[in-house]
């Protein structure tokens, strides 16, 4: 994530993972950045989840297009700008937050988003791809950024129900 001239790695601990439901199959990557590792307070969390239509699940390869804002948690998703690329229909829901010192802070914010969801396996019990997205704007949080580029391998088995 950038921060004005800064950017700031958030690989010190990371969690990907994805929940199956009747309704909805949430993808959640969670990444920490923790900058003096013995001193308190002084870090920083990152969370993203992406809520997909359940019929995703053990459906085979696909390559999900990602696009549109996200919005403080006040506020409601709008589609991606007028000419940006669309949405794939699996996607139902793109969401942030930031934690920062471990006490979170809804602020309004505008985050616009754009990149790929590519899930190379897609069983019933693995899952295996790479997450790519970048977005302008500020994540939800006291501690938003003002860029974010997201690259992120994952492969998660078993998947939880």
């Amino acid at each position: 994530m950038r921060y004005g001239e800064h950017w700031r790695d958030f690989n010190d601990t990371r969690r990907v993972q994805m929940h199956h439901q009747d309704t909805v199959t949430d993808f959640s990557v969670f990444g920490e950045s923790d900058p003096i590792p013995d001193a308190e307070d002084d870090e920083i969390g990152v969370s993203l989840r992406i809520a997909l239509d359940p019929a995703i699940r053990n459906s085979g390869p696909a390559t999900l297009t990602l696009a549109g804002i996200a919005w403080g948690q006040d506020r409601m998703p709008r589609p991606p700008p007028q000419g940006s690329l669309a949405q794939s229909e699996a996607v139902r829901d793109v969401s942030s937050a930031t934690l920062c010192n471990w006490m979170p802070r809804e602020i309004d914010t505008e985050w616009h988003y754009t990149g790929t969801l590519e899930l190379e396996t897609n069983t019933d019990t693995e899952v295996k791809g790479r997450l790519v997205l970048t977005g302008l704007g500020s994540l939800n949080g006291s501690c938003g950024g003002d860029e974010t580029s997201i690259d992120v391998p994952f492969s998660i088995a078993p998947l939880l129900n």
